[in-house]
């Protein structure tokens, strides 16, 4: 039989059906691709008999093997395959295949990190007859996971997929739409660039065509910020799933859906049981709806007409072919049902009633660029809204106590930048938790009453459930609620559980008790000062969540002219409070003046700038340093006040304070008067 009727007899007997097309012949350069090596070793390989028989021989007496059988025979030799893509650079004749999305769910991954994730998850059928296309990518919940698509995750999705996706092998694919961020980046919604990336190969670089080519269709993609598990939902049950067509969705970034709804809960009370002060806070709402709506408008507006004029409005997707925007934010406007609502409610007076713009030379000391005046009844109102928030029987999560809030936030910030000195003294007291055996400690809790939060007047009530419900607290044992009737604060005492045995406690005693210098010898310890250390330290400590005061007063002089400042010793780097002792044995906690830089506290260590600034407040409203009226520091009386008042407090956090106020007052009253007005 000659050479050529041979060759046509093994074709005809190992003709495979056609479903076997998505195993293609290799031979030897194939193969040496499929499994990362040079041609010459795969040649080496199989003339020393180390490959498998050859499943069928081609015309020129060439082998070739099914990708199969190569997989298989490379996979128990212990090999690889670890660049099997790259398939969408190829080229295919003859195949005529439909397009068609395989299967699309979300895949719960699991990390070694003790997280897991969902991978939403898209197989699409490959139109080279091969493996099927995976496409991958992190809904927005998941954002933090986004760097973790790799081998792990595609072993998880293995088991996961109905598709076949182990004899053929598939193509790997990371997704992710970027924006083009311009000045302002809340504006940016639509994608500029898509980064597509081949989980198996990551240097290659890969474009949308060379993927819908190979799929043989459009595919979505997802703008990160829209990228969720309802607009895949959405998305999916959607006719114009991976078509030129995106779907709409609703975008309220300017959050009017909840002020609506908040409107809409105040409009409900009135109706049962209406007041002037819930009309007065819906009105504050339906303003604040309004101006919403217009801001809203208005940019939609104008990135209309940038679109139509073809400006560049940050908005348009500048989206390359062969893939499609998945969804597009639609902003949310104003039903008009919601319109009439808000009309209903507005004021019929504004809020604002004058508004003056202040030199630019003087708004540093005025505290803003506008001086403005408000209605009569603001602070009134103010004060009408904040008692129906101090009602115990509104529940924290009551629809009725969010739009409350909202309405007092609203009207309090105006009120705060129209009166600055108001703005100073309305602060509400902050809990702060403290050891509560140390004697200055002990000496105020004893002037406190023991109560209950039914027997505490009624605006302090809420504030009493506050201080139960605090976290730190809450494992607490023997807790007492007490109350200071003189300065109405608060106080919940309690034995804070030590949770520490033997050997931990034992640990901290060597921690706490070792040297300053690392390199010098522990100091010798005796063994019943040792265990009386450790057995003090699994002991319960005494401790205590105290309301201390933020406000400003305005009666500090008087308060400190015969008065001490004292405080508890403490440890390097602990905090202490600081009170003022009357001369009738009566102590007070020093107000901290409503910043967050401790002002009212001493440090452990030798400084005491923190309370200088406290004391300074409580004897004068002048600011520490006057930049605009003294150039020179010299100059600035106030300034130099305080300079004398920060030595004169100085004071190491090993030593318990205990000074004077009334030499503070007469140094004060020396320096200050003659400060110019302001």
């Amino acid at each position: 039989m000659s050479c050529a009727w041979a060759y046509a007899v093994r074709m005809i007997f190992s003709r495979r059906p056609q479903h076997f097309i998505d195993d293609p012949l290799l031979t030897r350069p194939r193969v040496a691709e499929f499994i990362e090596r040079d041609p010459a070793r795969v040649t080496r390989y199989d003339q020393a008999g180390l490959m498998p028989p050859p499943d069928e021989v081609l015309e020129g007496d060439i082998p070739a093997w099914r990708r199969s059988t190569i997989r298989s025979w490379w996979l128990r030799r212990g090999g690889q395959l670890q660049t099997v893509s790259g398939r969408y650079h190829r080229q295919w004749d003859g195949l005529s295949l439909e397009p068609e999305l395989l299967e699309e769910r979300m895949v719960k991954v699991e990390f070694s990190t003790s997280r897991s994730a969902e991978v939403h998850v898209r197989a699409y059928r490959a139109m080279d007859g091969g493996g099927p296309v995976v496409i991958l990518g992190w809904p927005r919940e998941n954002e933090l996971s986004r760097n973790y698509l790799g081998r792990d995750v595609i072993k998880q999705l293995r088991s996961a997929l109905v598709v076949d996706v182990e004899v053929q092998h598939p193509v790997w694919l990371a997704v992710r739409a970027q924006y083009r961020y311009g000045e302002d980046a809340n504006d940016a919604r639509l994608p500029s660039e898509v980064t597509i990336t081949d989980l198996e190969n990551t240097r290659v670089t890969i474009t949308p065509e060379d993927v819908a080519r190979l799929i043989g269709r459009l595919f979505d993609v997802y703008p990160d910020d829209l990228y969720t598990s309802e607009t895949i939902a959405l998305r999916r049950n959607s006719p114009d799933q991976d078509t030129a067509t995106p779907t709409a969705i609703l975008d309220d970034a300017a959050d009017l859906g909840p002020k609506v709804r908040r409107l809409r809960n105040i409009d409900q009370r009135i109706q049962a049981k209406g007041s002037d002060v819930l009309a007065f806070a819906a009105g504050l709402l339906a303003d604040d709806v309004r101006g919403t709506d217009e801001t809203v408008t208005t940019s939609a507006k104008s990135r209309a007409y940038q679109a139509q004029h073809g400006q560049d409005d940050g908005f348009t997707p500048r989206l390359t072919s062969g893939l499609c925007l998945a969804v597009f934010p639609q902003q949310r406007v104003l039903s008009p049902q919601e319109r009439r609502l808000v009309h209903q409610y507005l004021l019929d007076q504004p809020l604002i009633t004058s508004k003056t713009e202040i030199p630019i030379e003087d708004y540093v000391l005025e505290g803003g660029l506008y001086k403005i005046e408000l209605r009569r009844d603001a602070l009134p109102m103010l004060d009408g809204i904040r008692k129906l928030l101090l009602d115990p029987t509104l529940g924290d999560t009551a629809p009725l106590r969010d739009a409350l809030a909202a309405a007092e936030k609203i009207l309090a910030a105006e009120v705060h930048y129209a009166d600055k000195e108001f703005a100073r003294r309305d602060r509400q007291p902050r809990a702060e938790t403290w050891s509560a055996d140390t004697p200055i400690m002990t000496a105020y809790l004893h002037q406190l009453t023991n109560v209950t939060v039914d027997s505490l007047p009624f605006e302090l009530r809420r504030r009493a459930q506050a201080l139960l419900t605090y976290e730190y607290a809450a494992d607490w044992k023997d807790r007492t609620l007490l109350w200071d009737e003189h300065s109405q604060l608060l106080a919940l005492r309690g034995l804070d559980p030590s949770n520490l045995d033997v050997e931990a406690a034992r640990s901290v005693v060597q921690m706490n008790h070792r040297p300053q210098d690392f390199n010098s010898p522990a100091p010798d310890m005796s063994e019943a000062v040792e265990q009386a250390l450790i057995q003090a330290y699994m002991a319960d400590r005494p401790r205590v969540l105290l309301e201390w005061p933020q406000a400003a007063r305005s009666d500090g002089m008087t308060v400190l002219a015969d008065a001490r400042l004292v405080a508890p010793a403490a440890n390097s780097g602990v905090e202490r409070p600081v009170f003022i002792h009357h001369s009738n044995g009566m102590l007070e906690p020093l107000t901290r003046n409503g910043d967050d830089h401790f002002h009212g506290f001493v440090w452990g260590v030798s400084g005491t700038d923190t309370i200088s600034d406290a004391v300074h407040a409580l004897v004068t409203d002048l600011p520490v340093r006057d930049w605009r009226r003294y150039a020179d520091e010299a100059d600035d009386v106030a300034f130099q006040a305080h300079e004398w008042l920060r030595r004169y407090l100085l004071c190491g956090g090993a030593n318990a304070l205990d000074l004077e106020g009334d030499p503070i007052v007469e140094r004060y009253r020396c320096l200050i008067k003659a400060a110019p007005a302001a």
